[in-house]
């Protein structure tokens, strides 16, 4: 990518460039053939100009479009990214409720063997009181 402050100065140089050719072509306009020539060394400068500005635009548009490229592949990355995060949460909330269906179920066969054990026992007490 160009820096633009490379840019503004190469322009910047031939803008000088052109000033100077103006002021060369005022010195000589007493001398027809040096004025031609100074023409001529104008138009040059002022071609110059317009060749240099249209190589700075195009850098500039490659520049925006190498930009714009970068910038659709970071959302394009991000995207991808919070998609897999999306399959990770449903993932790990699956294995959740999997894990508190499996919990529910050992909660429920632990509280069925306590009963049972107090069943017991209250047979047994009242066996002993019978006796």
């Amino acid at each position: 990518m160009l820096d633009s402050h490379k840019l503004r100065g190469s322009f910047m140089r031939l803008i000088t460039m052109l000033i100077a050719a103006m002021f060369v072509l005022v010195a000589c306009e007493k001398n027809d053939g040096t004025a031609e020539r100074a023409g001529e060394a104008m138009d040059e400068a002022v071609e110059a100009v317009q060749d240099k500005a249209g190589e700075m635009g195009e850098s500039i548009e490659d520049a925006a479009g190498a930009a714009k490229d970068k910038a659709g592949d970071m959302v394009d990355s991000a995207k991808d990214m919070a998609n897999d995060a999306g399959e990770r949460a449903k993932d790990m909330a699956g294995d959740a409720g999997d894990k508190a269906k499996e919990m529910a179920g050992d909660a429920e066969a632990k509280a069925k063997e306590m009963a049972e054990e107090a069943e017991d026992k209250a047979k047994e007490m009242a066996d002993d009181l019978k006796n």
